[in-house]
């Protein structure tokens, strides 16, 4: 049965809104750099921030898939929310650079468990034909949340100090959990348990999860990278900086039309004319840092990269959806992938030409990785059809694990 509350705007909208906050967390770190470096030069800069949260962040989806990947989805939900708050707060008061390194990996463990949980319910309780509209609404507010939360980041840090920002985080995610609680009806926790780490990780490198595992670390890394180099142009001061920020956002909001693209033409399609055009951002990247280009050529540059990101998230999510629709493994292995690619981005930032070559190269590779999977298909048929086997095997795995629930 469909879920109403998810089809409906309100269902989906508290979804999505709730994930920039979360997935924005990754983000805000880079606004808040100067005063937190100012209140603890031990830590030599905040990078050590960013990837203590992006690498806990990303381990966290496949470290807690086998603990609560046959719970609830709505229950996982509201769990993680509530550690999350608490966590955040702990960041927002640390009294020690150490300690604020602590809380921030606590922080990417439980916001790990919101995000896989969501995916899940898209999957459980959409109508397929819906999917791609829910997922398009759902990779807009996320991808926004590279530019929202930098955003909210900066103006915050200037009215309330970074010990605000993180305490006004805290209070959206608490907010947020009872919303969940009030807003998604109940739902039992049929989907299978998983084996165990063992299993999770033969599937994330098996044979049907190997491709969408490959191209989901390419599509929020590039972004990043080309986000991050952008930031080191030492033309742009902050409110120009700022400025550039809100220039690029429209360019991730038509993720919400492409997720309909996805339904209409189907997620292959999509996904390649996606990875093309996150190529030919990277490219102009490369040419305007060789050939010495004003801002607003580069500005140029990362608003096609973001345009492509935008087509390449919603399309990823609608094909995990139908690759695995009991959520059992397929959003873990995705998300895993897909923020450690942007961790990576991060920590690679660059304004050198080799930057733009490289993640062309990759995104083209990923292109072609798709194509050699989806080679003898027809141009509408799901590209990871044969994931569905995945899910089926995994239903026999747990039923021999537990035979007595058959007899049920």
């Amino acid at each position: 049965m469909v879920d109403p509350a998810l089809k409906s705007a309100r269902g989906a909208g508290l979804l999505a809104i709730t994930g920039t906050a979360v997935v924005g967390q990754l983000y805000v770190s880079t606004p808040l750099a100067p005063e937190v470096a100012h209140t603890f030069p031990e830590l030599g800069g905040v990078p050590v921030l960013a990837v203590a949260f992006g690498a806990s962040y990303a381990a966290g989806f496949l470290l807690l898939a086998p603990l609560i990947g046959h719970r609830p989805a709505r229950l996982v939900m509201v769990w993680s929310l509530a550690a999350l708050a608490g966590a955040t707060l702990l960041a927002a008061f640390a009294p020690t650079g150490w300690m604020l390194v602590v809380a921030r990996v606590v922080q990417g463990v439980a916001a790990s468990a919101y995000t896989p949980a969501v995916v899940s319910h898209l999957g459980r309780n959409v109508a397929p034909t819906q999917r791609g509209r829910a997922a398009g609404l759902i990779g807009t507010c996320y991808l926004s949340a590279v530019v929202v939360a930098q955003l909210v980041g900066q103006q915050g840090a200037e009215l309330v100090g970074w010990r605000g920002v993180l305490s006004a985080f805290a209070m959206v995610y608490a907010v947020a959990a009872l919303a969940i609680t009030a807003c998604l009806p109940k739902e039992q926790a049929s989907r299978p348990r998983l084996v165990g780490y063992a299993m999770l990780l033969r599937l994330a490198v098996g044979p049907d999860l190997r491709v969408i595992s490959a191209v989901s670390a390419t599509a929020l890394g590039g972004l990043v990278a080309l986000y991050g180099a952008l930031a080191l142009t030492p033309q742009l001061d902050a409110v120009e900086l700022q400025r550039v920020r809100w220039a690029c956002a429209p360019a991730l909001l038509l993720a919400w039309y492409f997720g309909k693209a996805v339904t209409r033409f189907g997620g292959r399609r999509v996904l390649l004319v996606g990875l093309a055009t996150c190529a030919v951002g990277d490219l102009a990247a490369c040419a305007g840092w060789v050939l010495g280009a004003p801002v607003g050529g580069l500005v140029i540059a990362v608003w096609v990269g973001s345009l492509g990101a935008a087509m390449v998230i919603p399309a990823l999510m609608d094909r995990v959806a139908a690759a695995d629709p009991s959520g059992a493994y397929g959003p873990a292995v995705y998300l895993f992938m897909l923020f450690a690619g942007a961790t990576a981005g991060g920590a690679v930032a660059t304004r050198h030409p080799v930057l733009g070559l490289a993640l062309a190269a990759v995104h083209l590779l990923a292109a072609a990785l798709v194509t050699w999977a989806c080679s003898g298909s027809s141009p509408r048929e799901e590209f990871v059809q044969d994931l569905a086997a995945t899910s089926d095997r995994l239903h026999v795995a747990a039923e021999v694990e537990h035979p007595q629930g058959r007899g049920r």
